[in-house]
């Protein structure tokens, strides 16, 4: 569970902009919530305040992940309990590593203790658990696994960030509208992957994006953002709410 009480961010600046006001939320595991809301509404803010990104952490009002403060965690507790992938996957991703590389180091993020990072990456344990894990997602990556991440195109670099996910298992996830750079049928399947891997991850996923008729069907709460507050929290696990209707609540439709 994730839970943000009266989180407010500001700015440093001489103006001192504040851009996140008194958010209030709980989020469930096991549930993927779609924010939307127009541009500059804190939408990127709310997620780099919760995984702590460098510049945004001196917000006021509290983030708990299972009932414990993030800001009780050290950087590496942190970074095993939260993932984050940017809206360019490259952010995440490293270039001259290889597909294997990045599930392997997912895998030893998941589980390793301090001083256990010797692990061999021949390991049969380690390689049966990757195995095992893309089985489950069903995402075939086998015909790429000694390629570099810079050699596959965009479809395929998304679902190596889905399958990283998958092996790692955090507490919770953080998308920054992870299909931007997808064509429409790439996107639609990286958001179908992505729900349907949603209950067995056992975490909080957080999904920023645009693309509302895509979250309306991909989503079991959609929330609404304006100005840096959470307007209204859409209950959708029943599939009875329309884009049109998400439109009209964001005031884009009459």
């Amino acid at each position: 569970m994730l839970k943000l009480k009266n989180v407010s961010l500001d700015f440093r600046s001489p103006d001192h902009i504040q851009v996140l006001h008194d958010v209030n939320i709980t989020l469930k595991p096991n549930k993927l919530y779609a924010i939307v809301g127009h541009n500059a509404c804190g939408k990127t803010t709310l997620l780099n305040t919760i995984s702590g990104v460098e510049g945004y952490t001196n917000y006021t009002g509290s983030i708990t992940v299972e009932n414990c403060c993030i800001d009780q965690l050290n950087r590496r507790k942190r970074a095993r309990s939260i993932f984050k992938i940017d809206q360019n996957v490259l952010d995440y991703l490293v270039p001259h590593f290889s597909v294997y590389e990045h599930l392997f180091l997912s895998n030893l993020a998941a589980t390793s203790q301090r001083g256990s990072f010797f692990v061999s990456s021949k390991n049969r344990d380690v390689k049966k658990t990757i195995a095992t894990s893309l089985n489950d997602l069903k995402i075939d990556l086998n015909p790429y696994f000694k390629k570099l991440i810079y050699q596959l195109n965009g479809g395929h670099r998304q679902q190596v960030a889905l399958s990283c996910l998958f092996v790692r298992k955090p507490k919770v996830a953080l998308l920054d509208e992870p299909s931007a750079s997808l064509d429409p049928e790439n996107s639609i399947k990286f958001h179908e992957i992505l729900y349907k891997l949603t209950p067995s991850l056992n975490a909080v996923i957080l999904v920023v994006s645009h693309d509302i008729p895509i979250i309306t069907k991909y989503s079991d709460y959609i929330v609404i953002m304006s100005k840096g507050e959470i307007i209204e929290v859409i209950d959708n696990e029943q599939k009875n709410i329309t884009y049109l209707d998400v439109y009209k609540k964001m005031g884009l439709v009459h």
